[in-house]
């Protein structure tokens, strides 16, 4: 007869292998973004983005895109823009395709004292290849939704956790939620033209075949004019 701390154990090492087995791939990435805006009036501004992101434990470039756009404030809560994205993605064949993004997003922020509270919609379109729309295939549409609470400690320092989800709204294959985006940060102002941000992010895709967990750590510049 098996004793109790045996049994205990057994039982123990049978979990922890099942959910070994379980678990998706997992990955260590980084990130490094620069993003300049020039503001054209109190409600308008244009910008430039880009990021480089790198996985297989920062061994390779995962992609690296190019983004402008344009802003509009609506009001002291409201904003909203219009974007387009190049993207360099590298294949399973370790190949870089194109991918052309085009998105627009409606963002509402609320302030609570030393809190800030931002929400965000975003419906983007991403096409394949050339932009043809007569290959069923050449786009998918996905609708982001964002939340994010701030903290401002001071005029230097604010910390911040943000969750994101991705829904497909055309994909031939998902049907579900197949990304989640969970994000502890914090923000340096250095002045009223630069600031900088660090984060760690977990991202797990799902709704597919082979899952993954990714970690990921970025470092960010802001710069505007």
């Amino acid at each position: 007869m098996l004793k109790k701390s045996n049994l205990i154990f057994v039982l123990t090492t049978l979990f922890w292998g099942l959910s070994l087995k379980a678990q998706p791939q997992r990955d260590f990435g980084m990130q490094f973004k620069i993003d300049i805006e020039k503001k054209i009036s109190r409600s308008f501004s244009v910008s430039y983005i880009n990021q480089s992101s790198f996985n297989q434990n920062t061994t390779e470039l995962y992609y690296n895109y190019n983004d402008i756009g344009a802003d509009y404030r609506i009001n002291r809560n409201f904003t909203c823009d219009l974007r387009y994205r190049y993207v360099k993605l590298r294949n399973l064949d370790n190949a870089y395709e194109v991918r052309n993004v085009f998105y627009t997003d409606l963002m509402y922020v609320k302030g609570l004292g030393r809190f800030s509270a931002l929400a965000r919609e975003r419906l983007q379109r991403q096409f394949y290849g050339s932009i043809d729309n007569n290959n069923p295939r050449s786009f998918i549409d996905y609708s982001r939704t964002k939340f994010q609470l701030k903290y401002r400690c001071n005029y230097y320092w604010s910390p911040y956790i943000s969750f994101e989800f991705y829904y497909p709204l055309n994909h031939p294959i998902r049907k579900y939620t197949d990304q989640y985006k969970e994000t502890m940060g914090l923000f340096y102002t250095i002045n009223d033209h630069y600031k900088v941000e660090v984060y760690y992010q977990a991202q797990q895709l799902t709704d597919r075949k082979f899952k993954r967990f990714n970690n990921i750590l970025a470092l960010n510049l802001y710069c505007k004019f």
